[in-house]
């Protein structure tokens, strides 16, 4: 067993240098590195493997291949002190998945003259909004391998200017053992695999960039005294040529319908919990950051 989780692990660290060597950098449509629901954000942003509610649908749509039911999730959050809304809903059933991820901020001072101080004279304003809608599946080849994709529609209009792009998403997840008690998986996420061109209707393009998620989680059951399990995932996150961003999150759920959360996301520690009863859920996620700390709400269950 021990041969076989080292060969993986060998395998996947291959893979991902083979990967970093081949990127150059870019920067279009950054929002699309936020990710979606409050329980992955509050365990510093590692739902590469654990995410087994709709926001599968951005972490890993290879995921999507062990939900068999009706699910949704809705997030919410007013980024840095309120300044940015952001949104997620997804919506999944037999494996397929649809979802929305949405970012904007309204109300940006335009200014195209100054006065004779040579301050800007504000002349209106503008907002800038954008917008990535996932048509997403996935599929179980054997007892260990499932397969994902996600088909994206990439908008934004800012000001006078709009652009759009279509992308690709290609996932795994591996099952590397599991028993009644314990299991280790893996997974990866190969975001915006085709870099697509974002062609503005001002005649510029800019390219948006690949991004690779890789990662292991760890689950075992406890069943003493009030605890029920705890989950442990591990992430690498590479955007083209920036540096790898590790991840790290720890989840500890209880018999009394509550869980509670703690990660790091590569800059600082979060942290988050839940309520939740039989099918329905409330997570909550804080995140912390130099622009303004955020918090999450997300509410969502399977039917």
């Amino acid at each position: 067993m021990k041969r076989l989780i080292f060969r993986a692990i060998f395998i996947l660290l291959m893979f991902l240098q083979v990967v970093a060597i081949a990127w150059a950098w870019d920067n279009a449509c950054a929002f699309l590195r936020t990710g979606g629901g409050a329980r992955s954000l509050g365990m510093g942003g590692t739902g590469l493997v654990k995410a087994n509610n709709a926001t599968a649908i951005y972490w890993n749509p290879a995921l999507l291949a062990d939900l068999q039911q009706m699910y949704l999730d809705t997030t919410y959050s007013n980024k840095f002190t309120s300044e940015v809304e952001y949104g997620f809903v997804g919506f999944v059933y037999h494996g397929f998945g649809v979802g929305v991820l949405r970012q904007g901020v309204r109300d940006i001072e335009k200014s195209t003259s100054l006065d004779t101080n040579s301050r800007p004279i504000i002349s209106g304003s503008f907002n800038n909004e954008e917008d990535a809608i996932y048509f997403s599946y996935g599929h179980r080849l054997n007892d260990r391998i499932s397969i994902g994709s996600s088909l994206k529609y990439i908008y934004q209009s800012l000001d006078d200017g709009k652009a759009n792009a279509f992308s690709l998403d290609l996932a795994g997840m591996y099952r590397i053992w599991e028993t009644d008690t314990k299991q280790l998986r893996a997974g990866m996420n190969l975001q915006d695999v085709n870099r697509p061109a974002f062609k503005w209707s001002t005649g510029q393009s800019d390219k948006i960039p690949s991004n690779l998620k890789a990662g292991v989680a760890y689950e075992q059951k406890i069943r003493k005294l009030y605890l029920d399990k705890i989950i442990i995932c591990l992430e690498e996150n590479k955007r083209e040529s920036r540096p790898w961003v590790t991840n790290a999150g720890v989840e500890l759920s209880t018999s009394l319908y509550t869980t509670i959360r703690a990660g790091y996301n590569g800059k600082n520690m979060t942290f988050g919990a839940s309520l939740f009863h039989k099918y329905v859920y409330i997570d909550y996620a804080f995140t912390p950051h130099t622009l303004g700390d955020t918090h999450w709400f997300s509410i969502g269950g399977k039917f």
